[in-house]
């Protein structure tokens, strides 16, 4: 689904850029005597018009305008798109590498022959048109993005010769700019990397870095969550970096992925301590269940999220949120509340709210002692106290009063109600009753969450509220 979206918004870009006309369908194909050789004077003239001999980084540095008729000599052909229906792409690399030094051809056409009768390592010249293309005109890409391509191109193959030897990178350098757009287009690897997530309903799955793996160049089989990778592909942008292998002999097993760093929840919760882990750090977590989604989304069907406490008595820094999508019928999922458990994840801060994502196992321990809830005060857990120490902590506070009802922007649902003491009651991980306005209660038990900045209790019961 992903690569027929892809190819049909490009299309479609493609005839609002250059005005595509019957005419312009039934020109004569350009061939080595009509129009590829080059003229006294420094041009070659074709059906595309008057263009320019170039080269690939000059284009990718945008040295060369927008819309100008290019040729380009003895690049290197990196990948070649003939899976699936809407396939009819290349790519080809300058024979000096590097960053810059891959392009995209939207759609060319071979002089003599047919696209899929070229092979990575055969050498080509290239005409076509230069692109500076910004997404579709009804969804344009966020922050003036422009991915750098080549339409209506005419290839002509020159000789057969060995593909580039792939650009080991890290998966930071392709999800990050300027590295990632420089790397567009290149052939890469990216090695001993853990997966992450696995294959999505676009065919995608996701490793470390969150960085993503497409099918725009063949059907992934299955890959195990958790497993360790090296893969070889060529980039690619479309509204996020991705990274595209070209068959199944460029996913290999990794010649060993790093442990993940053994810690303790305080570790991570506490910046006074000297084992704490760097920002999307993968680590291994041992703690209690504490509470456990249990509504599925409307989207996708699954739970989402849980919480989990070291073992023992209750104090700040001790919990922390699991962010963690499952259904019923997956075997990685979280048993149930009380239960002892060993997570390993990536560790990482989401709109400044510590948790643990994309989980590859959850080791159930067994049973364990339930903690008990620590007793704040009201005062602890407002955003001018420093109410972050009792993130993911089972909490209760005592004499709490509503404020006024927590609502959809609709005004449809009712997600809580907020307090006079400046924080919010959530009913996230339980439907309880909403009360009234001005109603009070003796306690309010659950889990402190957050959410840009707004500190939130998560009931997990009609027991967490007493009157």
């Amino acid at each position: 689904m992903m690569r027929k979206t892809l190819a049909l918004m490009m299309a479609l870009s493609t005839v609002v850029a250059f005005g595509c006309s019957d005419d312009d369908n039934n020109k004569k194909k350009p061939t080595h005597d009509s129009g590829m050789n080059n003229k006294e004077g420094g041009g070659v003239s074709t059906d595309l018009g008057e263009l320019t001999t170039t080269t690939i980084p000059d284009i990718k540095t945008g040295k060369v305008s927008d819309g100008a008729g290019i040729k380009l000599e003895g690049v290197i052909v990196t990948a070649v798109d003939t899976f699936g229906s809407y396939a009819n792409h290349a790519f080809v690399q300058d024979p000096n590498g590097g960053k810059n030094s891959g392009l995209f051809l939207f759609g060319p056409k071979v002089d003599a022959g047919q696209l899929s009768d070229l092979k990575p390592g055969d050498v080509v010249d290239v005409a076509g048109i230069v692109q500076h293309y910004t997404g579709p005109a009804s969804n344009p890409y966020k922050d003036n993005k422009v991915v750098i391509q080549v339409m209506k191109a005419v290839i002509t193959k020159k000789s057969t010769g060995a593909e580039p030897t792939p650009v080991v990178v890290t998966p930071a350098e392709l999800t990050t700019d300027p590295d990632a757009s420089a790397y567009e287009g290149v052939l890469v690897k990216v090695e001993n990397v853990k997966v992450r997530k696995g294959l999505d309903k676009h065919g995608q799955f996701r490793v470390d870095g969150d960085l993503s793996i497409d099918d725009e160049l063949y059907a992934h089989s299955t890959v195990k969550v958790g497993e360790c990778l090296s893969i070889v592909g060529v980039p690619v942008f479309f509204y996020f970096h991705k990274l595209n292998p070209r068959g199944a002999a460029d996913i290999t097993a990794g010649g060993g992925c790093a442990d993940a760093k053994v810690v303790t929840i305080s570790d991570i919760q506490d910046p006074a301590s000297a084992n704490k882990p760097a920002k999307d750090t993968e680590v291994k977590v041992t703690g209690v269940v504490t509470a456990v989604d249990a509504f599925p989304s409307a989207k996708t069907g699954k739970l989402k999220g849980f919480y989990i406490q070291e073992e023992g008595a209750a104090g700040p820094y001790k919990g922390i949120y699991v962010y963690h999508q499952w259904a019923d019928t997956d075997t990685l999922k979280p048993p149930a509340v009380g239960s002892k458990v060993e997570v390993t994840g990536i560790y990482t801060e989401f709109s400044d709210l510590s948790e643990i994502k994309n989980v590859t196992e959850i080791k159930d321990l067994g049973a364990s002692s339930a903690p008990t809830a620590l007793t704040v005060k009201a005062a602890d857990i407002q955003v001018s106290a420093d109410y972050q120490k009792y993130e993911g902590v089972l909490i209760k506070v005592e004499n709490v009063t509503v404020k006024e009802l927590v609502k959809s922007k609709d005004g449809t649902k009712t997600y809580g109600f907020s307090t006079t003491d400046s924080f919010e009651v959530k009913n996230d991980l339980f439907e309880f009753t909403i009360p009234a306005v001005n109603d009070t209660f003796t306690s309010v038990t659950g889990v402190l969450h957050k959410y840009k900045s707004s500190p939130q209790i998560m009931v997990r019961s009609a027991a967490d509220l007493v009157k």
